[in-house]
């Protein structure tokens, strides 16, 4: 059996944990979120076993690379040169390749990333929201908490409430 990495893991828990909230918070539209969850859950899925299956190895071994070194330094700066530079590539190239191949930019992985940081730290820790953001990276407090909210439909001090394992 396949380990998967860690971020293709966080992406089912975030789906999971949205379909969970939905559960508890019933309103008239939450049949229909809980069954486009329950669909984007069987996405991911199948989307993993095709990787799984053979295409991971389509990707060239840069991109991998790339994909590793921004996973490693999800929390900092990082120019897109500096990762096309780590990879060996021209950096338009490395842009338009990791769409393709990951279906996300760049950018938007990081933040990814970030966001799926500061989710397995608020279910924890217990250190401050300011703390968390600086940590996973964001700027500041406020950034983090529209992110945050943008990508899990609750504010950090929410999410912490409602999944705080410690």
């Amino acid at each position: 059996m396949q380990v998967w990495r860690s971020s293709e893991n966080d992406e089912l828990t975030w789906l999971a944990t949205r379909m969970y909230h939905e559960f508890r918070y019933v309103d008239d539209v939450s049949p229909l979120l809980v069954e486009g969850l329950g669909l984007e859950i069987l996405g991911a899925l199948f989307r993993q076993a095709d990787h799984d299956s053979g295409s991971r190895s389509s990707r060239p071994a840069w991109l991998r690379q790339a994909k590793d070194f921004i996973h490693d330094r999800f929390s900092e700066t990082v120019s897109l040169t500096e990762i096309a530079a780590q990879a060996g590539v021209h950096p338009v190239h490395l842009s338009r390749s990791f769409r393709k191949h990951y279906g996300l930019s760049i950018g938007e992985y990081q933040r990814h990333l970030r966001v799926e940081h500061a989710g397995r730290q608020l279910r924890t820790r217990r250190c401050s929201l300011a703390e968390i953001a600086l940590h996973a990276g964001f700027s500041d407090q406020a950034h983090f908490s529209r992110v945050f909210k943008d990508y899990t439909g609750l504010t950090p001090a929410r999410f912490r409430n409602q999944f705080y394992e410690g």
